[in-house]
């Protein structure tokens, strides 16, 4: 599918997840962030520690940040793509400006080889990886129905018999669906994107794979950017998707 000229696309992200808590996963990640800087410091140079600095430099124990990038590694400063690192988290991440999808899964492969590589699983344990796709719309809440736009534009019915009137100021909406390659979600919430104020759609697809099996990886990604594709193709249908061309 070829990339929209007026897409409302934010940011392109694949995680990977894997079980963290223990001291012996603890243990292995000390390692980690230097054996992938060795594999990819060619592509991937500028080095980030996310770890905030506390007064009188006490140190934070990285079991503290389990499932949260503590690292982050760029081609160049602040240039994108981009990978960051924590204890059961990893993600490559790319915005819409450079966004192509056969680049951006080459750059993630790297990443992804080289810490499948570097990362000493046990037999028969998974990871599971995801793809996420951010778009923003730009939307005033003080002067329109958020319900009736998501009715009109997005197919999306939302009924409250008991709004009395009133207009929405806010919007949480999720729903998760199971797929043959995955579970599939869809988020609606309230965002801000470079000084506008509006809503973001978050739309994702998340599987299990062993790591025995971790060849299946670019296969599950590419099969999940098609499905995520016409997920939004279909929700967007008509005239909002023609707006995007």
């Amino acid at each position: 599918m070829s990339k929209l000229s007026k897409a409302p696309l934010v940011e392109v992200i694949v995680e990977l997840r894997w079980k963290s808590d223990s001291p012996e996963e603890l243990n292995k990640f000390q390692f980690l962030h230097g054996d992938m800087y060795s594999r990819l410091k060619d592509e991937f140079p500028v080095r980030e520690n996310l770890i905030p600095i506390l007064p009188n430099n006490i140190e934070v124990p990285t079991s503290a940040f389990i499932n949260n990038a503590i690292y982050r590694f760029r081609k160049s400063q602040g240039g994108y793509p981009l990978y960051q690192l924590g204890p059961g988290l990893l993600s490559v991440n790319t915005v819409d400006n450079i966004y192509d999808w056969t680049n951006y899964i080459q750059k993630t492969k790297l990443v992804a080889d080289a810490f499948l590589e570097s990362y000493q699983f046990n037999k028969g344990e998974y990871f599971t990886p995801s793809l996420k796709f951010l778009d923003f719309f730009e939307f005033d809440f003080e002067n329109a129905n958020i319900f009736h736009y998501l009715k009109d534009k997005f197919h999306l019915n939302i009924v409250n018999e008991a709004d009395n009137g009133n207009l929405p100021v806010s919007v949480l909406f999720n729903v998760v669906y199971k797929k043959d390659i995955g579970l599939l979600s869809m988020n609606i919430r309230n965002a801000g994107y470079e000084g506008k104020q509006g809503f973001s759609v978050e739309t994702s697809l998340t599987t299990s794979i062993q790591y025995e099996k971790k060849y299946l990886l670019e296969k599950w990604l590419n099969e999940s950017q098609e499905v995520l594709s016409q997920y939004f193709k279909d929700m967007t249908k008509g005239e909002m998707y023609n707006s995007f061309k």
